[in-house]
């Protein structure tokens, strides 16, 4: 068996159609992603900019809290929920969307060339996650066959981020409420659609997303309802409405907490550090 010789193998495509899918391929993309990090944050800032304005907007406008305390509560409860609970929503948004199978690709490794070529496919292939290269010591023996994620997958997703962050933002300039959660779902699907068309799209996936869109609104206004009927009738048309309202206020805040606790225990977080 030929040793492995990392400077022969590594090469600088310019074109997707060029690139080698060596174990080293992917130091061709450290820029993508420093560009994925970019456009990461100004997702966040629109989500900041609008998201969060839609849910903190009724609490200040009724005067219950104070703009800067919004921003402090805020920037703390949605670093908490993104950890104790953000993974179900990437999980949905990274594999529930897109069968991620149609972008693997299998690479092995030529002796005759001393290179590696594209296959089909390939028996005991080696699995490689993550964006780092495997560590790999000249002298040693070559990965036979490995498996990678395309890397038309990585460019899709950034573009899709890209896309989200123009939408968030100039929805914000203008004023316009939106969400975050449907853009990015419209431009994952787009960016499958355009790079393997109709293959490997979950569209029942994508129809119980859709459908939710339409019933949480009507669930949340019977709930909302809900509870405006039972502090109507235990706090408003008291005599004493000050002291009812400090006597229901712990039963309310025990009700969310636990509702909130049980979201994150119930099967656990699924953040590693």
């Amino acid at each position: 068996m030929e040793m492995y010789n990392s400077n022969f193998l590594f090469q600088y495509p310019m074109m997707l159609d060029t690139l080698i899918y060596s174990p080293t391929w992917t130091l061709n993309f450290e820029w993508l992603l420093i560009t994925a990090f970019v456009f990461a944050f100004l997702v966040s800032y629109g989500m900041g900019a609008n998201d969060s304005c839609n849910d903190w907007g009724p609490a200040v406008g009724a005067g219950t809290v104070k703009i800067w305390q919004a921003y402090i509560l805020c920037g703390i409860f949605n670093t908490i929920g993104a950890i104790l609970l953000g993974y179900r929503v990437t999980e949905t948004l990274r594999s529930g969307i897109v069968e991620m199978n149609i972008f693997d690709v299998y690479s092995q490794f030529n002796h005759s060339t001393n290179r590696y070529d594209i296959v089909p496919s390939c028996p005991e292939a080696t699995v490689i996650n993550g964006f780092l290269p495997p560590t790999i010591s000249n002298g040693t023996a070559p990965v036979e066959c490995a498996k990678y994620t395309a890397a038309e997958f990585m460019i899709g997703q950034t573009g899709a981020m890209a896309g989200v962050a123009a939408f968030m933002i100039v929805s914000s300039i203008y004023k316009i409420p939106v969400s975050a959660t449907h853009a990015i779902v419209g431009g994952s699907l787009a960016s499958s659609l355009y790079l393997r068309g109709n293959n490997g799209i979950k569209w029942m996936e994508i129809l119980g997303i859709v459908t939710s869109w339409f019933i949480s609104p009507l669930i949340a206004g019977f709930f909302a309802s809900l509870f405006y009927v039972i502090i109507k009738y235990s706090v408003l048309l008291r005599k004493d409405t000050f002291n009812w309202a400090l006597k229901m206020c712990p039963i309310f805040m025990c009700f969310t907490l636990t509702i909130n606790l049980f979201a994150c225990i119930y099967d656990g977080s699924k953040c590693e550090f």
